[in-house]
């Protein structure tokens, strides 16, 4: 999982973002927190609107000890979300 991470954290682009997404998750299951983040970080940049990823690259940020960086990223995502969203 970890070559492939670092393969997909190198090539990340519009075409392969579902693939990416897939695994940032199986990053976080794993409990591959450095990595998540780095995936994470290159999904963003792609899709910085994207709120799942945003929450992810969130919890990254929290579980590598960067608290205050995840908080600010959480409040900026919970202020653009509408009510009831389910992102």
């Amino acid at each position: 999982m970890e070559v492939r991470a670092a393969q997909m954290i190198a090539r990340v682009e519009e075409d392969n973002l579902a693939e990416a997404a897939k695994l940032v998750l199986e990053l976080r299951n794993a409990q591959q927190y450095p990595l998540m983040l780095r995936l994470a970080e290159a999904i963003s940049r792609n899709r910085p609107e994207e709120p799942t990823t945003q929450y992810l690259y969130a919890q990254a940020l929290s579980e590598q000890g960067h608290g205050t960086a995840a908080i600010d990223m959480l409040e900026r995502l919970t202020a653009r979300l509408k009510p009831g969203d389910p992102s």
